[in-house]
C-alpha cells in the first residue's frame, strides 16, 4: 500500500468497467503490443482504489517464465498509484515463478 492507496485483484464482476476504462483511455478496447492484440477486460489485472474510488488501472500476461504488463493506467499521476500497481504485478510475476518483468511503454499526452 502507498499513501491510502490500496490494491487488489480485478473482479469478474468489473471487467465491463475495465473494458470502459481502456477504451476511454487508449481509444480502444484492444491494446496493441509487439504486434500482439490484448484485450485488457479479459486478462488478469489489478485495481488501484483510494477511499473505495479506483484510481487506476494495471493488466498483465504471463507466458512460461515472463510477464508483462500490457496496460497500466493511473487518475492520480505523482501519487504512487503505478508504483503501487508495478509492486502488485511484481509480488504475483514472482509468484507464478517469472523471471522476468517487462513493460513497453510510450508516453501519452492529453
Amino acid at each position: 500500500m502507498t499513501q491510502g492507496i490500496n490494491v487488489r485483484a480485478v473482479r469478474d464482476e468489473e471487467r465491463a468497467w475495465v473494458r470502459q476504462f481502456v477504451a476511454q483511455r487508449w481509444s480502444s478496447e484492444a491494446v496493441v503490443v509487439h504486434g500482439t492484440v490484448y484485450h485488457p477486460a479479459a486478462l488478469p489485472g489489478f485495481v488501484a482504489l483510494n477511499d473505495g474510488a479506483r484510481v487506476g488501472l494495471v493488466t498483465y500476461h504471463v507466458d512460461g517464465d515472463a510477464c508483462e504488463i500490457v496496460n497500466i493506467d493511473s487518475l492520480r499521476p505523482g501519487e504512487g498509484v503505478g508504483t503501487a500497481l508495478v509492486d502488485a504485478v511484481k509480488a504475483e510475476a514472482r509468484r507464478q515463478g517469472c523471471r522476468r518483468l517487462w513493460v513497453i511503454t510510450i508516453k501519452q499526452t492529453y
